[in-house]
């Protein structure tokens, strides 16, 4: 969104006259087009289980086919806000989808107010809010950036759990040794 907002000298001239055209006689700024989506698809994921899918279809479907239709959304947001949420469905441990939701939310209001600069700001604050966190006492980014050579040898190169001898540093255990199996 903070390309074709702000710098649209970054985008490649055929995608850029394709999204032109598409955006041409539209009443809409992209960037509110782009809100009013993810707000859709945010209700869609707080409503419960069944609902939601259904209203997430009709939303994607019948309701973008009519947007678009109508000439209110580009078929570039519609692309956009499908990849947006396709994307949600790639997290491991899906618990972490209402906080992805809102992180999400805030990259695109800095997009839509600052550009690419808020895209960074956005993601520089995201990584320091991350890097501030802890997890039993543990730093949450603690195999990323770890303080010794071994633990970062470790974090790059897994080794199976049998071969490791002692444990890593982050830790600060009494005793660094790893205890055999049979113990």
């Amino acid at each position: 969104m903070a390309l074709l907002a702000y710098h649209q000298d970054q985008i490649p001239f055929p995608l850029l006259a394709t999204v032109t055209v598409a955006r041409s006689g539209l009443p809409f700024p992209a960037p509110l087009d782009l809100f009013l989506f993810e707000m859709f698809r945010e209700a869609g994921q707080r409503l419960p289980s069944p609902l939601g899918q259904t209203l997430s279809v009709v939303g994607g479907l019948i309701i973008g086919d009519a947007a678009i239709r109508s000439g209110f959304i580009s078929p570039s947001v519609i692309v956009i806000t499908a990849l947006s949420a396709i994307s949600g469905y790639t997290l491991a441990n899906q618990i972490l989808a209402s906080a992805i939701s809102i992180l999400r939310g805030v990259v695109l209001v800095c997009s839509i107010f600052m550009g690419l600069y808020g895209f960074i700001i956005a993601g520089f604050f995201i990584v320091i809010y991350i890097a501030r966190l802890r997890s039993f006492g543990i730093p949450y980014l603690a195999l990323v950036f770890p303080k010794s050579s071994s633990d970062f040898f470790k974090a790059l190169f897994r080794l199976p759990w049998k071969s490791y001898r002692e444990r890593v540093s982050y830790v600060r255990t009494r005793d660094s040794s790893k205890a055999d199996e049979g113990e």
